[in-house]
């Protein structure tokens, strides 16, 4: 499987079947912890293998072992340590982390589950296992296969925060906790997501405004890549610079992204979903379409004579349509050939 299905199929297990793991498969998992990065390749990790009953027991003083008929006791040299000099912060976590994690994806491509610990008492485990003073033990890593199956790689819709609650781009801004009123908001909200299915899209989310990404090469590709250029009002040069655009992202904390095929104009399903959000109260409802306006078969360069149906492509305001578009989940790929799947996205900004 490729590394995404990988990490997105490995989960905690907490519960494992009495069922010892093969030599070749525990040697498989330590050298994938071996390999992983480590801070100046400082190395600190000092791996003890518990499989001996007895010991496990030893292990269950400090933290319930579920079952594991393996238990890593994952510790770090502390002797020798790197030490960021502005603020004293040690990179040995760091390390052990990644290592931790390494070797978790190494044992869910077995077969084999996991669930990493670092809420044990470590002065047991210290006293139990002979640990010097100079070795601190940072997380338990148990290990077996799982009692039930493992769990379903699609909970990550659910369970995970959108990217664009997490991530940022050239700067911090805070979510705020990003509440989304406008799915909570019974009373006032119209079901926008709803509206958008029957009007022909394919799907609509309710995104962070903080996860749509502004960028000024996306101005190039209608400079230099589309005939329409300089021809319509909803294209640049007239539309606004992907700077005037991000100052007016800034305004907003909440939009509707819309996925559409080619049969369905997303913008003319943008402009009637900004009508029913203006309706519902919400003033500050504008939309973005795709692709060139197609209201006149020659624009009125002088001024617009369908204001009220015409709105500029994403794109043509600079913004990033791929990487928004993935932030949230959605499929979006270059079309390389006729038979690739044509994906297509309108915005609504709502606040």
């Amino acid at each position: 499987m490729d590394f995404l299905t990988l990490a997105k199929s490995r989960c905690t297990t907490r519960g494992f079947m009495d069922k010892k793991i093969a030599g070749e498969d525990l040697e498989r998992i330590l050298e994938a912890g071996r390999v992983a990065p480590s801070a100046c390749n400082r190395q600190p990790q000092r791996i003890i293998v518990v499989q001996d009953p007895e010991n496990l027991r030893r292990v269950q003083k400090a933290y319930q072992t579920f079952g594991s008929p393996c238990v890593l006791l994952v510790c770090q040299d502390k002797s020798d340590p790197l030490v960021r000099p502005f603020d004293g912060k040690c990179s040995g976590d760091l390390d052990i982390g990644i290592v931790c994690d390494h070797m978790m994806l190494a044992a869910r491509e077995l077969g084999i589950g996991s669930v990493m610990v670092g809420l044990f008492d470590p002065a047991i485990i210290r006293a139990e296992f002979g640990v010097p003073e100079t070795v601190e033990p940072t997380a338990l890593l148990l290990l077996g296969y799982p009692a039930q199956a493992f769990l379903s790689p699609e909970r990550h819709q659910a369970e995970r925060n959108p990217l664009g609650d997490t991530v940022m781009y050239e700067r911090y801004r805070e979510s705020g906790g990003l509440e989304m009123s406008l799915t909570n908001d019974k009373k006032r909200v119209p079901h926008l997501d709803d509206e958008a299915l029957k009007r022909g899209a394919l799907e609509a989310k309710m995104i962070s405004a903080r996860s749509i990404v502004t960028a000024p090469w996306v101005r190039l590709k209608c400079t230099y890549g589309c005939d329409g250029y300089g021809t319509s009002h909803c294209c640049p040069p007239k539309t606004p610079t992907p700077k005037e655009t991000q100052e007016i992202l800034d305004c907003y904390t909440s939009a509707l992204l819309v996925h559409f095929d080619g049969k369905t104009s997303p913008t003319r399903v943008i402009v009637e979903l900004e009508r029913s959000a203006f309706l519902a109260g919400y003033y500050k409802a504008f939309g973005f379409g795709a692709g060139p306006c197609l209201l006149c078969r020659t624009c009125n360069t002088e001024e617009c004579v369908h204001r009220e149906k015409a709105r500029p492509a994403m794109e043509a305001c600079g913004i990033d349509v791929y990487a928004t578009a993935r932030n949230n989940g959605f499929p979006i790929d270059v079309l390389s050939g006729e038979s690739c799947e044509e994906n297509y996205y309108g915005l609504l900004l709502l606040e």
